[in-house]
């Protein structure tokens, strides 16, 4: 089999159109082509053929992983699934993932820990929704513990002040605005008996003031 033409896209120029004993066989990036020393005239076998495809499949999937973790950083698990959504194969994909990892694209050590800081000092969320929200992005349950041991979060001590505010901002502090604040603080994450604690702490508290 001999490589008889090559013709630019006309609506991507960095894409090469390439047929082969007369006929279109492939598209290939500018990049890949020169780089696999493919030229018109050049005789290919099927083996090669399939090392072409096998490039051109990782160099496609290497962009979409790149583009998908730029600007807004990615678990490794999330980038996986993009590629696997986009019909890439397990091998081409681990390939990827490796590469990234190299690029440091990838680091779910290093994304858990700007993760947990985001969330306690930004969203103010407690550590099981940390946890659960960390898990469904697929990162390892030992980097997220490993990750919060090292700041030394302590629960109380982030929710008084926040339970506080709410507390203040109610007229009435009875059974059922209490509740609703249980529930409140309960989506963003915090255990409920470190609720019932502080805010029995606060009242006893304001009770003691009066």
């Amino acid at each position: 089999m001999i490589i008889t033409s090559a013709e630019t896209q006309k609506n991507n120029s960095n894409r090469i159109s390439v047929y082969v004993d007369g006929k279109y066989h492939f598209s290939i990036d500018e990049e890949d082509w020169f780089r696999l020393n493919l030229y018109v005239g050049k005789e290919i076998s099927e083996k090669e053929i399939k090392e072409i495809n096998e490039t051109r499949s990782f160099s496609r999937a290497k962009k979409i992983a790149i583009k998908f973790s730029i600007f807004k950083k990615r678990t490794e698990f999330e980038v996986k699934t993009k590629l696997k959504q986009s019909g890439f194969d397990g091998s081409t994909i681990e390939k990827v993932i490796r590469e990234l990892k190299v690029l440091q694209y990838i680091d779910d050590t290093t994304y858990t820990e700007k993760y947990i800081k985001d969330a306690l000092n930004l969203k103010k969320i407690g550590i099981h929704r940390i946890n659960v929200e960390l898990q469904r992005k697929g990162v390892d349950e030992a980097i997220i513990q490993n990750q919060l041991s090292k700041l030394e979060v302590n629960e109380t001590q982030r929710l008084k002040p926040l339970l506080q505010k709410k507390l203040t901002s109610v007229k009435t502090i009875d059974e059922k605005s209490l509740n609703k604040i249980k529930n409140y603080f309960i989506g963003k994450g915090y255990d409920l008996n470190v609720i019932n604690q502080s805010i029995k702490d606060i009242l006893s508290a304001t009770e003691e003031k009066i």
